[in-house]
């Protein structure tokens, strides 16, 4: 189980991703790629995968970690998939009133990799990952305000069948009631950019042809 100071450390790591540059990343492109929002009549979704990815990039900027404790809270998020989820109505007033996670649940469906996969109940997560949860909640209040009070934490399996890599070829498909959210793996922003040699134009790293002369790219030195 993570020692107090740790989740401490955790929360903090967390907050500064939003501060700090990650070694040769952008953390806006990784939060572009990651996170979307929309409205559509009366109701408001933003939505939210962290990858793995996501955690290690953000602990190994922390000076005062281990490698032995960054591995910890990799561990705990590993075998998971985690979506972050605000499904509010807009009411007339401008208030918003959010959905439950249980009404979430009844009005999205996920599909990885073309498989369709489950939610986990929260009482079938491991006890450091529902720890971790607790400690995350109070960042997106401080980070959202009252729409961080109504984010739902949508946990799927990432093991076996289902285990995807934000690295590595994919895709991850969130049906949210009447809309559908993307994500096509992997991500570019977790790659080193592309080069096309004749224009010397700069693409993600996740492109491997210029889409305006079809030519091929390469990787940027």
């Amino acid at each position: 189980m993570p020692k107090p100071t740790l989740l401490f450390l955790f929360l903090s790591v967390s907050l500064s991703i939003f501060q700090v540059k990650l070694h040769a990343q952008d953390p806006q492109a990784l939060m572009d790629e990651t996170h979307f929002t929309s409205t559509y009549l009366h109701r408001s979704h933003s939505v939210w995968w962290i990858p793995s990815a996501y955690w290690e990039l953000s602990l190994r900027q922390e000076s005062e970690l281990t490698e032995r404790e960054i591995n910890e809270v990799l561990r705990i998020f590993d075998p998971y998939l985690l979506i972050i989820v605000i499904d509010a109505k807009i009411n007339d007033d401008g208030t918003t009133n959010c959905s439950s996670l249980s009404e979430i649940w009844a009005k999205s469906e996920l599909t990885v990799n073309g498989n369709l996969t489950s939610p986990i109940p929260t009482t079938k997560l491991s006890e450091d990952m529902r720890k971790m949860l607790k400690v995350f909640r109070p960042f997106l209040k401080n980070l959202l305000g009252r729409l961080g009070e109504g984010a739902q934490f949508l946990v799927y399996s990432n093991t076996e069948d289902t285990r995807i890599d934000s690295r590595l070829p994919g895709s991850i498909t969130l049906k949210l009631g009447d809309e559908t959210f993307r994500w096509r793996l992997p991500l570019g922003s977790l790659l080193p950019p592309k080069i096309d040699p004749k224009t010397d134009e700069t693409f993600p790293g996740n492109y491997n042809f210029n889409p305006y002369t079809g030519d091929e790219l390469t990787v940027e030195k």
